[in-house]
Formats: structure tokens, sequence, C-alpha cells
């Protein structure tokens, strides 16, 4: 667990007390609804951000998932049904989503990947993670295949920020795209 996560533990405890004391102090004054306003509001500075990493795989909608494919340079022409969506991890971030696409989409984002000049078969997964995960780049993007899966990953690391890896895997018989994202 990182420093910054333990500050904002520390500093999320100390919010809490504080509320339960602001309360106290002004019950004890004879204004009790005024340290119940004023408590709550600096107990929900905690439990909202935590209701909202708790309940974030809920609150993944179709134009997420189309914003995330765009960082692939993917685009689905037909409609498309979130399937699965599953997020872990504070403070690194681990998002893999499932969609359901069309088959015309399936054929076509597989036509893209293989005739894309760029495309090799890998042994493994993660190719560009685990490749470059000293270099500060803008953004690099491989189209690979392994297995019976074709996958589109895009690495981006910018100065001062965490990397950012995203990984789009198709299997070539089957109408589910994966999207897995990693901020490391």
């Amino acid at each position: 667990m990182g420093y910054g996560v333990f500050v904002v533990m520390i500093i999320a405890v100390i919010l809490l007390i504080a509320s339960f004391l602001v309360f106290i102090f002004f019950k004890n004054l004879q204004k009790k609804k005024l340290g119940i306003i004023i408590g709550l509001f600096l107990a929900s500075i905690v439990i909202v951000p935590f209701l909202f990493l708790t309940f974030e795989s809920y609150l993944y909608f179709k134009s997420d998932a189309i914003e995330d494919l765009k960082i692939a340079k993917v685009t689905l022409n037909d409609n498309f049904k979130i399937v699965e969506n599953k997020i872990t991890g504070f403070p690194d971030y681990y998002q893999i989503t499932k969609l359901e696409i069309s088959a015309n989409d399936r054929n076509r984002i597989c036509k893209e990947i293989i005739s894309s000049q760029d495309f090799f078969v890998h042994d493994d997964y993660n190719f560009l993670l685990n490749a470059n995960n000293n270099i500060e780049s803008d953004k690099l993007i491989a189209n690979y295949g392994f297995k019976t899966e074709l996958i589109i990953e895009t690495y981006e690391k910018e100065t001062g920020y965490v990397p950012i890896s995203l990984m789009i895997i198709l299997n070539e018989k089957s109408n589910i795209l994966e999207l897995r994202r990693i901020e490391d």
C-alpha cells in the first residue's frame, strides 16, 4: 500500500471522528439539528467516495465502453451489450469488461487486426506492458495473436502519471469482446 493511500486513510478517520465530535459539541449547546447537519456533511466527505469505489463496477455504461474502445482505435458499428464489468484494486486499478458484440463487428475487427501492418503472433498476453514498463512514451499500440485470440494492446505512460495498459481481446469464434484496463 502506498504512502498516499495511508495518508488518505488517516484523513478519513480524522474526518469521521471530527463529525462525531461536532455532533456532540452542538448537541451540548442544545443545537442538535445543526450538529447532525454538520456531522453528516463531514462524514459524507468520507462515505460518498467509499460508496463510489464500492459500486464503481455498476456505474460503467455503454458510453464509457465506447470511450475505452476509442483508445485502442476500435469502433463498434452495431449495438452491443455489457455482459460483465468487474473493477478491483485500490490504489492499483484493474478492470475487466465483457461486451457482447454483433458477428459483423467481430468479423470486421478480426480482419482489421490480422491485416494491420504490425500484426504478429506472440506467446503471451501483455506484450507491451511487460516490454515497456520503464519507457516514457506518448502511446504504443500492438496488434497480435495469442492462441485463438486476437489482441489490440495499447500502453501509455506519461511523465508523472501511472502507466495505462488497455487490451482488447477478441476470440475469433465468440461474439464476446473482452476489454482489460490496468492502471498500475
